[in-house]
């Protein structure tokens, strides 16, 4: 467990969701857990994607399969400053992109993130998968602005 990091605690948060949440619908009906991925930039200044951690651990404990590789960041994206959720999305646009040779066709997907503000990440990276061919998408995040 890496503490020092929030890592750590990123697991424990990923029990949390799943002791309160793990019974909804969404959860229930998932074949495959992906986690929202960061920029290998801000992923290597920070050291882990928070957001993997989480999806690791409701993967693990719910007995889903965990692939942190389906989804990829495309391109750089610049924090979130921008006052209107139109902007937001803006920003995102073309943010994602499946892998090629990604087996998510037909599957139901819970794509996980740490914080929704708006909405514009998590709407992004779910059209990525559903244009990819998920059959649908939930997505569990662990706090809202």
């Amino acid at each position: 467990m890496k503490l020092l990091s929030g890592e750590g605690l990123a697991d424990g948060l990923g029990r949390v969701l799943v002791e309160e949440r793990g019974t909804a619908q969404a959860f229930a009906e998932t074949d495959t857990v992906v986690p929202v991925p960061l920029h290998w930039w801000r992923k290597w200044t920070r050291g882990y994607n928070q957001s993997e951690a989480l999806a690791r651990e409701i993967a693990r404990l719910m007995g889903r399969s965990y692939d942190p590789r389906i989804l990829r960041r495309a391109r750089f994206t610049t924090q979130h400053a921008q006052p209107t959720r139109s902007a937001r999305l803006a920003n995102m646009k073309d943010a994602f992109r499946v892998r090629t040779g990604a087996r998510i066709t037909g599957k139901a997907v819970l794509l996980v993130d740490d914080v929704m503000t708006t909405g514009s990440t998590a709407s992004v990276a779910a059209k990525a998968l559903r244009d990819a061919g998920a059959r649908r998408v939930a997505i569990a995040v662990l706090a809202r602005r």
